[in-house]
């Protein structure tokens, strides 16, 4: 029988591997522009051409914290998750392939909206999948395989072309999708949604059975009540989608907080919770 752990270790294998193409994507630059700014570049640029390439995956994180809330709330974790891994992998496909610009900075947008949604799933996959006691862990190790990709993408670019790093790039996107595509859903988005005893067979497969596991769940179900209650207040007309966002962003972060403060760490809840919000 496969234990909790070992299940737990592998859902967020997943964000990991996912994680890193936000290291290779953010040190990317750094082989790329000096390539472009040669005399022999196959796509010239000057400085300001060489900044607009650099800067536009600000643009697309922009779009991503937006579109990951939305997609979060409205597909669950794992469909979100898959969802936004696949304009990763087109991002550094595009840009591997790329003979002009455009086709750069486009790539670089995809990989930005990408890199913020995922992340900010990931974190939301974290919280949710797994137990108080190794919570702290594995939110550290999404950070550790940040700063291990963007070493790995110094080192590539000493010894590899540009476009060679691009490719081997999308390796661990594919693995991620592999491993995505495994994951069952949430159990808390299934409470959500209404599905109770959906909601606990998922989370006794990731927990096991036990007083403890059994006490989190309860009290991720009242978590959960409340803020149904809450959300079916009367409220002001207004967007749907918008609304959708705004409670994701609110209840969300709220949720979150409260998972990372039962790990018991010396990290504080609020700093964790705020980075939901934040790409790297």
């Amino acid at each position: 029988m496969v234990s909790p752990l070992i299940k737990q270790s592998w859902i967020v294998l997943g964000t990991l591997l996912c994680h890193l193409s936000g290291g290779f994507i953010t040190s990317f630059p750094s082989c790329l522009l000096p390539a472009l700014m040669a005399r022999d570049s196959p796509i010239p640029v000057d400085r300001d051409t060489a900044s607009w390439i650099a800067s536009s995956l600000a643009i697309g994180g922009w779009l991503g914290n937006i579109a990951g809330a939305y997609f979060l709330d409205k597909f669950g974790r794992r469909l979100s998750h898959i969802l936004f891994i696949i304009p990763s992998i087109l991002g550094w496909l595009l840009i591997y392939f790329a003979t002009n610009v455009p086709m750069l900075i486009i790539g670089r947008i995809a990989k930005g909206l990408s890199v913020t949604a995922t992340y900010n799933i990931g974190l939301c996959v974290v919280a949710e999948y797994t137990a108080p006691e190794v919570r702290g862990l594995m939110f550290s190790l999404k950070t550790f395989s940040y700063v291990v990709s963007t070493l790995l993408t110094h080192l590539m670019g000493t010894y590899f072309l540009w476009r060679t790093v691009a490719l081997l790039a999308t390796v661990p996107l594919l693995a991620s999708l592999g491993v995505t595509s495994s994951w069952p859903e949430s159990p808390a988005w299934l409470l959500r949604r209404g599905e109770r005893r959906r909601a606990e067979d998922v989370f006794r497969w990731l927990r096991g059975p036990g007083e403890l596991a059994q006490r989190e769940f309860l009290a991720m179900a009242q978590a959960q009540q409340e803020r149904t209650l809450n959300t079916q207040k009367p409220k002001k007309t207004r967007n749907k989608s918008m609304q959708e966002i705004e409670d994701y962003f609110y209840y969300g972060r709220s949720y979150t907080r409260k998972l990372i403060k039962e790990t018991d760490s010396e990290v504080e809840a609020m700093v964790c919770s705020d980075s939901v919000n934040k790409p790297l």
